[in-house]
């Protein structure tokens, strides 16, 4: 009897020692797993911070070379794209550095027309990339009569572009605006709808995204 209770006080000893084994390398497991996922959480929050920091910089970049009120901009580039719609390349006439923008932002114009007593202004999104320092470009439809109302007159501020404003004028432009663009920051999938000239924001989006050669999935509709 005495031989039978050695052998369960040993069992249950060696039962024990392998329980506080085991016990023993579960808890260090678990404080490895831990120290791997603190270190990928500590990776994760180091590249959010380079992101944030990057964009922070961009941004300062961007509000420095902007300007306030109204700049001088020189018409280089009167491109006919189709039936009543040019496109418009702008340069500064000073000759600074342009700002980058959003795509899908758009210029506001002040035009002085000699039969107006007040300047029109009128805003225009910009129809290209940020991808070009030297230059902006907008695209205008000349806004004509309607077929069934021949005797209304067409749009000011369209005609002035397409029949007055020629290449070396001069307008006056504020800077790059407008909350409605393309947040280049993120990589999930774009959709972009346009209809008629309604489609030049949506094309400066679509060109940033192949001028920088974007992986992200892209679904384009457009309706004339």
């Amino acid at each position: 009897m005495a031989i039978v209770f050695d052998i369960l006080s040993a069992s249950g000893i060696l039962a024990i020692t392998v329980y506080g084994a085991l016990l023993v390398w579960r808890n260090l497991q678990e404080n490895r797993l831990a120290t791997h996922y603190y270190g990928l959480e500590l990776e994760l929050l180091d590249e959010q911070l380079k992101r944030q920091q990057q964009i922070t910089r961009t941004t300062i970049n961007r509000t420095q070379d902007a300007w306030e009120g109204f700049r001088k901009f020189e018409l280089r580039g009167k491109v006919l794209e189709a039936d009543g719609i040019c496109s418009f390349y702008l340069a500064p006439h000073d000759g600074k550095p342009l700002p980058a923008f959003h795509p899908g932002q758009y210029l506001t114009f002040k035009i002085n027309l000699q039969d107006e007593q007040k300047p029109l202004i009128r805003c225009y999104s910009l129809s290209d990339s940020p991808t070009h320092p030297d230059y902006y470009r907008v695209t205008i439809k000349h806004e004509r009569p309607p077929t069934d109302r021949p005797d209304l007159p067409p749009g000011k501020s369209s005609s002035y572009f397409h029949q007055l404003f020629n290449p070396d004028d001069i307008i006056d432009v504020k800077a790059p605006s407008g909350h409605f663009y393309l947040d280049m920051d993120h990589n999930n999938p774009v959709v972009l709808i346009g209809g008629g000239i309604g489609i030049t924001p949506v094309l400066s989006m679509l060109n940033t995204l192949i001028v920088e050669d974007s992986n992200r999935e892209i679904w384009f509709f457009y309706g004339a």
